[in-house]
């Protein structure tokens, strides 16, 4: 009988065991696949930061770039423009300074952009896109009849002051309007 008792009591034990055993290596199984996922979270989420710290770095030369154009354009350009003593051709010089500055800002919005991977569907691609094709198109239009050039070039700085205010709420800031 107590051999028999023994015999139940061991069987018993081992069934717990068992039992015990199952749980801890399903516990374990749980545990790892809990650090799977939290690795896997992890990674997502530095990887969402080091693109955010991309764009912000992008955001933040373009920026810069954008607020030494302006500060070019508010101490040396708009004196000459304001200028009455200012020839036309002297004014239509300066127009094509800051023609150029703002072709380099405008590059690097498609630039920024482009690394941001917004196709070309989208509303702000389009409006860089057309400003570029029309940065080209005043570079070689009215050789030599400075009125209708500087005109045609005021008419472009317009459209990529547009094209500032709209990338801005993506982070750039456009200093004077």
């Amino acid at each position: 009988m107590l051999k028999i008792g023994l015999n139940v009591c061991y069987e018993y034990i081992y069934f717990w065991k068992n039992i015990i055993h199952i749980h801890r290596c399903k516990r374990l199984f749980l545990n790892f696949c809990a650090n799977k996922m939290l690795t896997i979270f992890f990674l997502l989420i530095a990887s969402n930061f080091v693109l955010a710290g991309m764009k912000f770095n992008i955001v933040a030369k373009l920026n810069q770039h954008m607020l030494r154009a302006d500060f070019n354009r508010t101490l040396n350009s708009m004196p000459i423009l304001n200028s009455p003593n200012a020839t036309l051709v002297q004014k239509c010089a300066e127009y094509e300074k800051l023609l150029e500055s703002e072709y380099t800002t405008m590059t690097m919005c498609k630039d920024l952009l482009d690394n941001l991977e917004l196709n070309a569907t989208s509303k702000e691609h389009g409006l860089v896109l057309n400003v570029l094709e029309a940065f080209k198109d005043v570079k070689d239009a009215y050789k030599g009849r400075y009125e209708l050039r500087a005109t045609k070039i005021i008419e472009v700085l317009k459209q990529a002051m547009g094209v500032r205010e709209a990338l801005y709420p993506l982070g750039l800031k456009s200093f004077f309007p």
